[in-house]
Parts: C-alpha cells; structure tokens; sequence
C-alpha cells in the first residue's frame, strides 16, 4: 500500500506543478486543460450531492455493472438531472395534450423521475456505451441520453411534445451553463480576449470530452482562420444515438428533442465563453441532426453587434 502510495504520488506532484506553471503562465497548454476540463464536470456535478445521496449511489452501484469509476459519474450525472428537474419542475406551469394547463406536485415530479429513469436505462442500453472508443465519446452519450429520455417520459406524462422538448432542453442548458462557465473560467481569467477565450476553451474541450478519434467517437476537421476557430464534425456520437434510437423506436420527436436542445446550445455557449456582452460569436451554416454531412461550426473571436443593454 505505502509504494502505490508514493508511486502514485510522485507523479501526481510532477503533474500539479505543470498544472500550477501553466495556470498562471498566460498561455494554458495541455496539462492545464486536461486537469481543469477533467475536474469541471466532476466540481458541478458534485455541487449537486444532497442528504438523499448514500442511497441513491448505493441504488446505483447494485444495479450497474460498471467499472466503478464510470459508476460514480454516472452517479452525479443522475444526481444533478434529478436536482435540477426539481427546481424547474415546481416552477414551472406545464401543457398537457389535451390543452389544458397544470403545476406539477412534488409528488407529481418524483414520479416523472421515476419515468425518466426507466427510459433512461432502456435508451443506455441501446446506446451501447462500451463500444465507444474513449471516455469524453461515452460521456457525451450518457448526457444525450438523459436528455432524450426526459423528453420522451414527459410525453409519458401527458405532456405536450414541443413542450416537453423545451422543458428537456431547459434542465440540459441549467446543467450545460453552469459545467460551460467553469470550463472556460481560467481562460476568461487570463484574458480579456473574446478571440482567445473562445478557441483556449474550445482547444481543451477539443481535448477532452470532444476529442476528434474517429467514427463512432467524435471525428473533426479543425483549422484556424485569423482570429476565428473552425470545428468542422463529421462524426458526433450524441447525434448517431438520438437519430438512431428515433429509428429504433420509430419516435422521430426523439431525434427532434435533440435537436431543440443539443443542436441550439453552441450559439448562447459561444457568447458565455467570449464573455464581452455581445451575441453572434457562433456560426453553424449546417448540422448533422438535419441530415448534412457535416457540422460546419465557426467560433468567432470578432463580431460587430452593440453591447446587450
């Protein structure tokens, strides 16, 4: 135990000082945006623990089969879902199909969730996670699974479908913001430049979830132009698993709950990272949810448009 112990420690040390020299070195290189991009997800997601959780993760790890570590992600995952469809949830007034309009009881709400996590389970199995080739490709797919599955069980619920899909699409920006904002925190601290807050965070999250490895991971052309940051992608795993589960279950509203909630969040994303009060940082002509072959994204460091008053 005590040589694991040094041996593991050691070049953990080695790894924090880089991490410390490039934090405050003005110019983040890949130990900063591995360390940063790998702890953010887990920081937020931890934030959303309750008194509730011991059981919650002790449910989890009976039912999963899983290397542990994926199962206490996935743990968090499902914790912050859970929390966060609580709090729009009770706030929210919700269209039924048959047109009318109700509020949601707490009760109400916990048995949504527990709809939520049936399909859930459903959809994980069809999306085949242990076939995907690295952890950010997986992780991906585990997050549009939540999402599509809460679409589809709030239609369960009798919820009208556009509703249910803005509903969906609102918990999944709530969660995407708030790991977003830490994400691109150390570059919107080191500069006061949209142009390089945009592509330091875009290049670490380039590294990790979205790391370009090929079909059925993620698959990119990315390039530089002046100021601007192209992404093009040819290949995106969320993607392949909504339009694949819609055809599974014959349910196009499942490929278009992705799109009013995945496919929307780059052009707000864009602008929370430049940071400078304007909107128009994010260009995307064409997007694989609609059937083009590519989405052609372009991360724009400059933009002409009036500060938001």
């Amino acid at each position: 135990m005590a040589v694991a112990t040094v041996g593991g420690s050691i070049p953990t040390s080695f790894a924090l000082a880089r991490f410390g020299n490039e934090a405050v070195s003005g110019e983040p290189g890949p130990t900063f945006w591995v360390g940063a991009l790998t702890l953010a997800p887990l920081i937020i997601l931890a934030a959303e623990i309750s008194e509730e959780s011991p059981q919650l993760m002790a449910e989890t790890l009976i039912i999963e089969r899983t290397p542990f570590g994926w199962r206490a992600i996935r743990w968090l995952i499902r914790k912050s879902v859970r929390r966060t469809s609580h709090r729009h949830l009770i706030n929210q007034t919700l269209r039924l199909t048959s047109g009318d309009t109700l509020r949601w009881l707490p009760k109400d709400i916990d048995l949504f969730l527990e709809t939520l996590e049936r399909e859930t389970l459903e959809m994980r199995t069809a999306a085949d996670l242990a076939h995907l080739p690295n952890a950010g490709s997986r992780l991906t797919v585990e997050l549009a699974v939540y999402t599509v599955a809460a679409s589809a069980a709030l239609r369960l619920h009798g919820i009208e479908t556009a509703f249910s899909h803005s509903i969906a699409a609102d918990v999944g920006w709530d969660i995407y913001r708030r790991m977003l904002g830490l994400m691109s925190l150390p570059s919107r601290v080191l500069s006061r430049d949209p142009g390089r807050r945009l592509r330091w965070t875009i290049r670490g999250l380039l590294i990790f979830p979205f790391r370009s490895v090929g079909a059925p991971g993620y698959e990119a052309h990315i390039f530089r132009d002046g100021d601007d940051l192209h992404t093009h992608f040819t290949h995106c795993p969320p993607q392949t698993f909504a339009r694949a589960i819609a055809a599974q279950r014959d349910d196009p509203e499942l490929l278009e709950a992705f799109r009013q909630s995945w496919c929307l969040y780059d052009w707000p994303g864009a602008d929370l990272i430049a940071a400078d009060d304007k909107r128009g940082h994010y260009i995307r002509p064409h997007t694989l949810s609609f059937g083009d072959p590519v989405c052609d994204m372009c991360w724009k460091a400059r933009i002409s448009e009036k500060p938001l008053t």
